[in-house]
């Protein structure tokens, strides 16, 4: 700074006329340099990427201004990403968070018709990790009585299997209402009615299977 007004710009060299004194002139500077992402390193590839649905990225660091656009090979795996821009203010490496594979993403739909004695209610359904289907509900039999049934659909809406549960007395009613299911456990729970019509409205049964 001088007190006086200068012709200074930015430049220009300068030579400063002084007595040394190596107890005040000498000082200790800490430099930090402020460094955006230069390189990524992908230590697994991971797979089921997919063009179609790019995945997204999240740094997670102290800099900004950081953007990163993964790049998926013809198998669906990322071995590059591509620096859009570096960024600024990052002191230590950031974190590079992707998206989970786009197979996990995607959605497919079915339509699958259950059909038996043209009637049947599904009263609940559960999918699991796998997209298979698992619904319950009830249905008729040969005579018109009310059976419970448990069924499994695949991912392509495909049935696997059927399971049914009638009564053989009172009014010949069962009905599932829930299902659950607990890796190849599933538990089906509902209602039935064993007993004569007088009796019925004072003694509904639960059902587990």
């Amino acid at each position: 700074r001088t007190e006086q007004p200068h012709n200074l710009v930015e430049g220009d060299t300068i030579f400063i006329d002084y007595e040394e004194n190596i107890e005040t002139t000498n000082k200790t500077f800490v430099v930090r340099q402020f460094r955006g992402i230069e390189q990524i390193v992908i230590d697994q590839t991971g797979s089921g990427y997919n063009d179609e649905i790019p995945p997204t990225i999240i740094i997670d660091g102290d800099g900004e201004s950081a953007e990163l656009e993964a790049v998926v090979d013809s198998v669906g795996s990322i071995k590059n990403v591509n620096i859009l821009n570096s960024g600024n203010g990052y002191t230590e490496n950031p974190r590079v968070i992707l998206s989970h594979p786009q197979v996990f993403k995607k959605a497919d739909y079915f339509v699958t018709k259950i059909d038996n004695q043209e009637y049947v209610k599904v009263n609940d359904c559960f999918v699991n990790e796998s997209k298979e289907s698992f619904i319950c509900g009830k249905t008729l039999d040969d005579g018109g009585n009310t059976v419970a049934f448990v069924a499994k659909l695949s991912a392509g809406g495909v049935k696997e299997w059927q399971k049914t549960l009638e009564l053989n007395s009172g009014l010949q009613y069962a009905e599932f209402q829930k299902v659950y299911v607990n890796g190849n456990n599933v538990w089906v729970v509902g209602v039935n009615k064993p007993n004569i019509s007088i009796l019925n409205a004072y003694n509904l049964d639960i059902t587990v299977a």
